[in-house]
């Protein structure tokens, strides 16, 4: 055991995360990343999103035949990423992206060795949490999410905030 640090729960060691530590960790980036980009209560348009992504132009609009197991990004040099985005929606591919810019904010945040492959799957771990609240916040900020319900927080009130932030 390392003088002045207490050890890590069995559960840290294990992968698991403590409940909502991904999600501050996510959401912290995602914030700062937004108020940089003036957006008047609009969604991030897909252009400027694909920007963050190091411009990959097509990464949102590609429709292949068949869909991927999981989405990634994999850097084969420093100049060139293969990507594939699992989801056949355009919502779901826009997510996927941002969660990928995500990943790469936060492995970058934490002084992370290089890494080729950066995934986005279904499991829920600790990476995987900070890649969800990364591209909720980038994708729909708390702050406007909270103006446009104005205090109602009805179920017909969240799905019109939802469908104006898609």
């Amino acid at each position: 055991m390392c003088r002045g640090r207490a050890p890590a729960s069995p559960a840290v060691m294990n992968g698991e995360s403590l409940p909502g530590a991904g999600r501050l960790r996510g959401h912290q980036p995602a914030s700062t990343t937004h108020r940089s980009v003036p957006l008047d209560r609009q969604p991030i348009s897909d252009s400027t999103l694909v920007d963050f992504a190091g411009g990959l132009s097509h990464a949102i609009s590609r429709q292949s035949g068949h869909s991927s197991a999981i989405s990634f990004a994999l850097d084969e040099s420093d100049s060139r990423t293969r990507m594939s985005l699992r989801p056949r929606k355009k919502t779901g591919r826009r997510f996927d992206l941002a969660r990928l810019i995500g990943d790469r904010v936060f492995r970058k945040q934490i002084h992370a060795p290089a890494e080729a492959l950066f995934p986005a799957t279904r499991a829920h771990r600790y990476r995987q949490q900070v890649q969800r609240s990364f591209a909720a916040e980038l994708l729909s900020p708390f702050t406007v999410v909270d103006d446009m319900l104005g205090g109602d927080y009805s179920e017909e009130r969240q799905t019109r905030a939802k469908f104006t932030l898609v």
